[in-house]
């Protein structure tokens, strides 16, 4: 069987004769993205591919005929080419650059400038969309991707997508009880209530991803104790709930009227999209911004691909110095010289160096130290002194094995979990021995004081977790994305099986 699939790849190298594909650049549950080129025109390609017999097969159908209507609005990419060749779907689109959500992870927040013209740009962009009665129903800044040359803004992704006017130009009926449609922290509060989304929702939704471009984040992101089923639920009443001026805490005035207007928008009304423009406009002019449409990440991409060139000169640098006879025999001179030098230069470095026992000591604490200390950054509730440095080593490794995990491919982490399971029992008993005290009666004392300990943390929804649990939850990814899946279920598992251990760590030195 793994023999057809290969045969499969190697036939499904160019599709319609003329596109032929080079390398992958992304895949998911929608299907697999690759980069390609047109031999007729020796143009950069992206071909998205999806099995013909799945359900994202239709929504392939469907972004490529919504796609073929809005050609020719300017920041909607290039449609080439879409049909089917055995058994899958090929959609041919432009090549485009990196998503805003990378650009958020490497510049943690945008500044006013960008925010301003990102804003006007993506407005024109669904304007334009609307017009052709589209509604995207899916803002979000993974869906927003840089052009080549990095100062133009594309909308991509329109799997579900839907056109609201029919032939004649009549509306669709508003209707409720509908399923949620979209991304949970940039929906709109329409979505969140299963309304049937228009045009306002997504200019909704995008407030909500500019406010988050901006800040950083949003008030109803990393919610504890929430389940993935609970947590549309609970984000679309906070959403209700929040305060325009809190939402928009920070920002220009101008954010807050945009949200004002977009929210009191009816299901059927056209938006006033000029409006909305220069509302941004005035509040560039207020702060004395230039819309030069230079993007900040323009210039992110240029210090990487510096970088990049000065680490292949410095390659060939070192290539061509390994072969240099006149180095090698620089390097000999020099360490013929050191081995000429007086004996008296070999006492002072004796006497600089510490004594043994001074060496011996430093020598138990090699390490703990700096784990102390990228400890502190990642768990701020571990902030203790040198009593509690053997519970941190427990949680460093504990994160050397997230990293071990969270680098395997989905089918080796059924391998993982019974090798996982094993090691973090032997590192918590050999640990947990460590505190152990000599009195049976302090030992019955610190058991009744670890089960009211217990009993509070998981008051607190600390609950103990199994590695097997941590694993199975790494498996399942919702917009947060495994790792911080992982991580969130490490704390709590740190929190309930750590601190009565910290606690009694400190008593005993508050004994001492």
């Amino acid at each position: 069987m793994a023999s057809n699939s290969i045969q499969q790849q190697k036939e499904l190298k160019i599709f319609n004769n003329q596109f032929v594909v080079l390398k992958k650049l992304s895949s998911g549950s929608f299907g697999v993205v690759f980069q390609g080129e047109d031999k007729k025109t020796g143009e950069q390609i992206a071909l998205k591919i999806e099995k013909e017999e799945s359900d994202e097969a239709k929504s392939l159908d469907r972004e490529s005929q919504i796609l073929q209507r809005l050609q020719g609005i300017k920041g909607i990419p290039k449609l080439h080419w879409s049909g089917s060749e055995g058994p899958y779907n090929i959609m041919v689109i432009q090549l485009l650059g990196r998503d805003l959500a990378y650009y958020a992870k490497h510049l943690k927040r945008f500044q006013l400038k960008t925010l301003i013209m990102l804003a006007e740009q993506m407005i024109t962009i669904l304007e334009q969309c609307h017009l052709k009665s589209i509604v995207h129903r899916d803002m979000k800044p993974e869906n927003v991707l840089v052009g080549r040359d990095h100062n133009e803004i594309f909308l991509v992704d329109f799997g579900i997508s839907k056109v609201f006017k029919d032939a004649n130009g009549n509306h669709v009926p508003f209707r409720d009880g509908k399923p949620f449609i979209g991304t949970t922290r940039y929906a709109s509060i329409g979505a969140h209530k299963g309304f049937e989304l228009g045009r306002g929702d997504d200019l909704e939704s995008l407030g909500y991803m500019l406010v988050f471009l901006y800040k950083g984040s949003l008030p109803w992101q990393n919610l504890q104790n929430v389940s993935d089923k609970e947590k549309t639920k609970v984000v679309g009443k906070m959403k209700m709930q929040i305060l325009i001026e809190e939402l928009c805490k920070d920002m220009p005035n101008e954010f807050s009227k945009y949200f004002e207007y977009v929210k009191k928008l009816q299901f059927k009304q056209t938006p006033d999209y000029e409006y909305l423009k220069q509302l941004m406009r005035k509040c560039a002019s207020d702060n004395k911004i230039e819309l030069d449409y230079k993007y900040e990440w323009a210039l992110l991409e240029r210090k990487s691909s510096d970088q990049s060139q000065h680490n292949s000169q410095r390659n060939i640098k070192k290539d061509s110095s390994h072969n240099d006879p006149n180095k090698k025999q620089t390097k000999n001179n020099i360490s013929t010289q050191s081995k000429l030098k007086p004996e008296i230069d070999s006492e002072k470095v004796s006497k600089s160096k510490s004594p043994a026992k001074n060496t011996k000591r430093q020598s138990l604490i090699p390490e703990m130290q700096s784990q102390n200390q990228s400890q502190s950054s990642q768990f701020d509730f571990l902030r203790p002194p040198d009593p509690y440095a053997k519970a941190r080593a427990i949680i460093q490794r504990s994160q050397e094995r997230h990293k071990s995990v969270s680098s395997l491919a989905p089918s080796q982490y059924s391998q993982v979990n019974t090798v996982q399971s094993s090691i973090a029992g032997n590192y918590q008993a050999s640990h947990i021995d460590m505190f152990a005290t000599d009195s049976q009666q302090q030992q019955q004392q610190e058991t009744t004081e670890k089960k009211q300990d217990m009993i509070q943390a998981q008051n607190f929804g600390f609950q103990p977790l199994e590695s097997n649990d941590t694993i199975a939850m790494l498996i399942g990814e919702d917009e947060e994305g495994p790792c911080f899946q992982y991580q969130e279920l490490l704390e709590k598992q740190v929190q309930a099986q750590f601190k009565e251990i910290l606690r009694n760590g400190n008593k005993n030195r508050r004994n001492r």
